[in-house]
């Protein structure tokens, strides 16, 4: 789908947890916003923010914004539940399985509208397909989107979980064991991962979706509350932010390099460029052909749904999926996004 118009240092920076003004101080004719990323300093998940405060995008459209990281898609959510964090970024089945236990979140927009999870093997390796995983190694982390995806792409494949061997490890440890040769693959987000092993165990990728077993990727999301009195500064936010991820993906290194200006622990951005370039076939999914970028695919959502309902022990009304999301700020006469669309 297209739309139109060395893994020491990032287990380093990986270990950094620091909270970064896009002015260093809040105006009084701003509106503050505290604005947390999913996971620690990334280029897919926090340069194109980064660029969006430096080329002055959220200060134009009257905002304050703190650009902070986090330590896990979870723990993201249960800061914006909380009332911490204004917006954030979470990823779908996080966001699914957060709201279904009772947080207050609701999703606003699709960062990233594509399911990007599948299995990282070896260039060389066999399996090119997930039919071709049967009698093989994945390795994966309690709690991550795999362990829900996996056996799902295997059962769309007739196969089990007892045809794979897992071995699950903690995410901080998943990638290094891949790379260190103790598993046949690794269950993860393919542009996420795959730009930071680089050579250290050159790779390719075979995605869950393939199969039919995928998810919304990642989400902007507010606390409920938030959104009902604030729905201006939402509103203002994700304008800003869209016209600052497409030029982001215009110019990646440009982006990581406003990255790296508040994060100063990156000093090797390349990993992070590939990162965010790999992203670039991820904004938009398949049904979201012809809608606006960060539309959300109500029948995306509800196929997504019914595999965390099987797999992921969801509660609550799957059915309709309209607790999870809102489409208010997708318009057809006047979108977030602008004139961006999915084709």
């Amino acid at each position: 789908m297209k739309w139109t118009s060395t893994v020491g240092m990032w287990l380093a920076v990986w270990a950094l947890v620091l909270g970064v003004g896009e002015t260093g101080k809040a105006f009084a004719d701003e509106t503050k916003v505290v604005f947390r990323s999913a996971f620690p300093p990334s280029g897919s998940l926090t340069a194109p923010f980064a660029y969006t405060a430096a080329l002055g995008l959220y200060k134009k459209a009257g905002l304050a914004v703190t650009i902070e990281d986090g330590i896990g898609a979870l723990a993201t959510a249960k800061d914006i539940a909380a009332g911490n964090t204004y917006i954030g970024v979470v990823s779908g089945s996080t966001l699914a399985q957060g709201i279904a236990e009772g947080m207050p979140i609701v999703s606003v927009a699709m960062l990233y509208g594509r399911s990007s999870f599948g299995v990282i093997v070896p260039k060389d390796s066999p399996i090119t397909s997930i039919q071709s995983l049967k009698g093989h190694s994945v390795v994966t982390s309690p709690g991550s989107a795999e362990t829900i995806l996996l056996p799902a792409a295997l059962k769309a494949v007739r196969l089990n979980m007892s045809d794979v061997k897992v071995l699950s490890v903690a995410a901080t440890a998943k990638v290094s064991t891949y790379i260190q040769g103790q598993a046949d693959s690794l269950g993860t987000s393919l542009p996420f991962f795959l730009p930071i092993i680089g050579d250290s165990r050159p790779s390719k990728g075979v995605l869950f979706a393939s199969v039919g077993a995928g998810f919304p990727d990642f989400s902007l999301v507010v606390h409920s509350e938030y959104l009902k009195k604030n729905p201006k500064v939402v509103e203002a936010f994700l304008r800003a932010t869209y016209e600052g991820l497409k030029r982001s993906l215009e110019d990646p290194k440009a982006a990581v390099g406003a990255l790296a200006d508040i994060r100063k622990a990156l000093t090797n951005p390349r990993p992070q460029e590939l990162q965010l370039a790999a992203f670039k076939e991820y904004v938009c999914s398949d049904g979201m052909r012809g809608r606006p970028v960060g539309w959300h695919s109500p029948e995306e959502w509800r196929a997504g749904l019914a595999v965390l309902e099987e797999f992921g022990g969801l509660k609550g009304k799957v059915s309709n999926p309209d607790r999870f999301y809102t489409n208010q700020f997708f318009a057809p006469n006047n979108p977030a996004s602008g004139a961006w669309k999915c084709e």
